[in-house]
């Protein structure tokens, strides 16, 4: 398994104090809310993740190479709860 980061998610992991082991653990044990199927290169997936430093959402990719499965993380945040309800799984209606 490899997991490869986009500058995008680089960035916003050192701006947010959010590390690596968190994301990948986020996104192996994690439970997916949202799907995009229509990004490319490959679709992409919107993961929760809890932590003992909080909950964490992730997008990425999954894709299998010719040897294993790979993930690409597109970027990372901590959900805010003015935008997303209780639970974190969805997003508040904008008024």
């Amino acid at each position: 398994m490899i997991f490869n980061y986009s500058r995008h998610a680089v960035s916003r992991m050192a701006q947010r104090k959010i590390d690596a082991q968190e994301v990948e653990a986020a996104i192996l044990g994690g439970t997916i809310i949202k799907h995009y199927p229509e990004d490319t290169p490959y679709p992409s997936s919107l993961v929760i993740g809890v932590s003992a430093i909080g909950v964490l959402h992730v997008v990425y990719s999954k894709y299998e190479s010719a040897a294993e499965v790979e993930y690409l993380v597109i970027t990372v945040y901590r959900p805010d709860s003015k935008d997303w309800d209780e639970a974190f799984t969805t997003r508040r209606k904008r008024s």
